[in-house]
């Protein structure tokens, strides 16, 4: 006669969030910011009582930064390297430069730049410009009644005039998943460019091989599932 053991507790416990107020329920609004786990809080806390004390000896910040793109290229790709990566102050920040590098993408018939309904701003607002300026027309994918946001992406993809498609793996209002496989697939196809917000999914997801889906840029806020602190962001190009 066999008995079913108890599951041992996950790795990523309550224990790691010592700070949190103790409740029967804990809702963690991820899609906002992330509480802060014990490790992370303490090299934070290393960091500033380093800096306070030393503020003209804080270490080599450049050799430090390389270390830290490393570490996140893990999480886009068995090929993304350390010098793939950039940092800048925000996502919308991020976007604005995807924007102004594919501004040439707006040309003939490929006048569309495509997004989901109710899509983050930071992945909307730096394209609405850009439309503006290159005289391109946003287009917005409404919500699929069967969630199915994949299946209504391609099937505009392949009309051919679609010059970026600027989409996230997930929805930030509802978490929805965002296949994007068959939609790189038909990006590739019609040769339209890929540019995704992953601030949602990163961290909290499987990596994204970012190479294998022929993204063009790849930004992510790292205040959420990467659980840094506000204003920086990671850019893969």
């Amino acid at each position: 006669m066999t008995t079913n053991s108890p599951a041992p507790e996950p790795t990523l416990g309550r224990a790691l969030f010592p700070d949190l107020t103790a409740q029967a329920v804990v809702y963690l609004n991820g899609a906002s910011r992330s509480a802060l786990p014990a490790p992370t809080l303490a090299a934070g806390l290393a960091a500033m009582r380093r800096k306070a004390a030393t503020p003209w000896d804080i270490g080599a910040t450049s050799t430090q930064a390389d270390a830290v793109r490393a570490l996140f290229a893990r999480l886009i790709g068995p090929t993304a390297r350390a010098c793939d990566v950039s940092l800048a102050p925000s996502c919308a920040y991020a976007m604005s430069l995807a924007a102004t590098n594919l501004a040439h993408t707006i040309s003939g018939v490929r006048r569309e730049v495509l997004v989901l309904q109710d899509q983050n701003p930071s992945n909307v607002v730096p394209w609405q410009h850009m439309c503006a300026e290159r005289g391109g027309k946003l287009r917005v994918i409404a919500r699929p009644d069967d969630h199915d946001w994949a299946t209504a992406v391609v099937a505009v993809i392949r009309r051919g005039s679609v010059a970026v498609a600027a989409l996230p793996p997930c929805h930030w209002c509802d978490g929805s998943l965002v296949d994007l496989v068959p939609i790189a697939a038909a990006c590739r196809a019609a040769g339209t460019a890929l540019v995704l917000d992953v601030t949602q999914y990163l961290g909290g997801a499987e990596p994204i091989d970012y190479a294998s889906l022929g993204a063009s840029f790849v930004a992510c806020s790292v205040h959420k599932w990467v659980l840094w602190p506000t204003a920086l962001e990671f850019i893969d190009r």
